[in-house]
């Protein structure tokens, strides 16, 4: 499960590669990558998963490029297959099955 901003970080900065902040979600390119090339999807569906809950709960998932800058945004539940297409193009680019995300 994604964890909050650690409270070491100055406001408005995290070295977490995902955290939460409010109700939306942030996951950064290298843990996005780390999730994608997994041999086990279950890791990946474990974040869908809480993705899902906060866009449910009005809040959005934002995917962040190395650059800081956000790659991929979801804002509402309807957005979240945009997250599983890119979650299983990444993973079919390395060979590995794509991911099923079942409600």
């Amino acid at each position: 499960m994604p964890s909050q901003t650690p409270p070491s970080d100055p406001p408005g900065v995290t070295t977490s590669p995902t955290f939460v902040e409010g109700r939306n979600l942030y996951i950064s390119a290298t843990e996005w990558d780390r999730l994608c090339q997994g041999k086990s999807p279950d890791p990946l569906l474990v974040v869908l998963r809480e993705a899902k809950g906060l866009l449910a709960q009005g809040g959005a998932v934002r995917l962040v490029n190395l650059r800081g800058e956000i790659s991929i945004s979801a804002d509402r539940p309807t957005e979240l297959q945009r997250i599983i297409d890119d979650a299983s193009a990444r993973r079919a680019s390395n060979g590995l099955a794509p991911v099923i995300f079942v409600d």
